[in-house]
């Protein structure tokens, strides 16, 4: 008896459940008429009729999609879907006003608003505009608007056909466009708005900032030259320009050998040993040439020379610290040639080769150290290098 009345109480619930399933199931095919399909279907029917040219239909089904079903939850058409539309069906008014009206409220309700499904009526609303451009404009110029009117409209045509995959040629060629509509219409009710939304222009900053690495050969004269072997250096450098004068902030290691017996205070410091040839400097240089493939800037400055036995041989022979020359006050001056790389940096956004680069840098410098009454010598170097400079850049308005 008991396990008669559990099946029975069994089939009824699972009769129940498959009912409430089959309902759902019955709901979710009898689901249409939603605001998405309405958009949807309405979105194909749009571009259907477009691509017959039947001009009259699209603006009856552009109205109704974007007047009485778009609202604060779905959005019907994008902005740029609307605009080439009202291009296409002259509606002239309207498109000055949309396009001048939009502001950031509506780019943030429309992150808010579902999209349409993905189709393919922007595609092919540029490609068709793209096509008949010529046809676009003509019927653009023969309306009857102010000349300013009709000028700002080709411009933004311009500006909403742009190939986004050559973004940087692309700008400069609307910017061209942009800055010829400001100079035919001075003052213009669109001036701002070509300028914030339309002409994109950056500029670099007066600061740059840059780095090297670098090898090359130091040679020494006087007697400099009769004590040491003339110095390999290892080094780095750090540049911190202003327009176009460039601090170098420069550490050049060197790597010599003594050429005979050298006496120290206390010990005589072998022949052949190996010895380090520090020149940390600061010089200021000016660029008198500074193009796209080259920036040449003589350079002078102060910095300090070393000449010293290595630390691995002063531990073995501690006497022989004293050993070469202290750190001296050393003058300095040469010649800075940056050769830039076609590399671009993809650091700065619209900005040319002439400001943020990579280069090879051939440098030559003259260095006078100011030793002991009695003693002399200086060095030449020529060091070729490898690095980089970057400057921000700001948006001119």
């Amino acid at each position: 008896m008991r396990t008669s009345v559990f099946f029975s109480l069994f089939f009824l619930v699972f009769s129940a459940m498959q009912a409430q399933q089959d309902s759902l199931q019955q709901e979710i095919l009898d689901y249409s008429n939603t605001t998405s399909q309405i958009i949807s279907r309405g979105r194909s029917l749009l571009l259907d009729k477009f691509m017959e040219r039947d001009l009259q239909k699209v603006s009856e089904v552009r109205d109704y999609l974007v007047n009485e079903v778009q609202n604060d939850d779905y959005l019907a058409l994008y902005p740029s879907e609307y605009w080439l539309l009202l291009y296409w069906t002259t509606d002239y008014e309207e498109l000055l006003h949309s396009i001048t009206s939009f502001d950031d409220e509506d780019w943030e309700k429309m992150s808010r608003q579902i999209p349409p499904t993905y189709d393919r009526l922007f595609i092919k609303l540029r490609e068709s505009t793209l096509n008949s451009v010529d046809h676009v404009k003509n019927r653009l110029r023969a309306a009857d608007l102010k000349t300013v009117d009709q000028d700002f409209l080709l411009l933004y045509l311009e500006y909403l056909l742009t190939d986004s995959e050559e973004v940087l040629q692309e700008q400069k060629r609307i910017n061209s466009l942009a800055d010829e509509f400001l100079a035919n219409h001075p003052d213009s009710a669109y001036e701002n708005y070509v300028r914030e939304n339309i002409r994109y222009v950056f500029i670099p900053s007066k600061w740059g900032f840059g780095f090297e690495f670098f090898s090359g050969y130091g040679l020494f004269t006087g007697n400099l030259s009769e004590d040491y072997q003339n110095s390999i250096p290892m080094g780095v450098g750090f540049d911190i320009e202003y327009n176009k004068i460039t601090l170098y902030l420069r550490n050049y290691i060197g790597f010599s050998f003594t050429k005979k017996e050298l006496p120290s205070d206390t010990k005589i410091w072998k022949e052949n040993s190996q010895v380090r040839v520090l020149l940390p400097e600061a010089s200021l240089g000016y660029a008198v040439i500074d193009n796209n493939r080259l920036k040449v800037s003589p350079f002078a400055g102060i910095a300090s020379t070393s000449i010293s036995p290595t630390e691995y041989d002063i531990e073995k022979q501690p006497e022989i610290e004293d050993a070469g020359h202290d750190f001296t006050t050393t003058y300095t001056a040469g010649i800075n040639a940056d050769f830039k790389l076609n590399w671009g940096t993809g650091l700065f956004r619209l900005t040319d080769s002439k400001h943020s680069y990579w280069f090879v840098r051939l440098r030559y410098g003259f260095s006078a150290p100011q030793f002991r009454d009695g003693y002399s010598g200086n060095m030449h170097y020529l060091t070729l290098g490898l690095g980089g400079l970057g400057r921000g850049s700001k948006r001119q308005l």
